[in-house]
């Protein structure tokens, strides 16, 4: 297994906006930001964007969202870890979107 590289804040603070956008490798009708897309080539997290993409398919709530923010918290225990993932929505005038061809 190939070490991961450690995640600072200041790493990921250069991610405030995208200007450019990757679609999801299994739901092509998902678009991420690089910073998604650096997280989960860094960090492994190739299961965060899919649960993202569960999501999508399968909670009204959240395909209904245009614009959406994820939050990932893990919290270490002495016999594993836990992460929990939640959703935080955003309203966005649609012109200012530029979505990938």
């Amino acid at each position: 297994m190939a070490k991961l590289r450690a995640l600072d804040s200041e790493c990921l603070a250069q991610f405030t906006g995208s200007q450019e956008f990757y679609r999801h490798p299994i739901d092509r009708d998902i678009i991420c930001t690089q910073g998604a897309r650096y997280l989960a080539n860094v960090a492994q997290t190739y299961w965060l964007l899919g649960e993202i993409a569960l999501a999508q398919r399968y909670i009204l709530s959240v395909s209904a969202e245009g614009f959406q923010v994820w939050d990932l918290a893990i919290c270490y225990f002495k016999r594993g870890h836990m992460a929990q993932v939640a959703a935080f929505f955003m309203k966005r005038n649609k012109s200012a979107d530029n979505p990938p061809q």
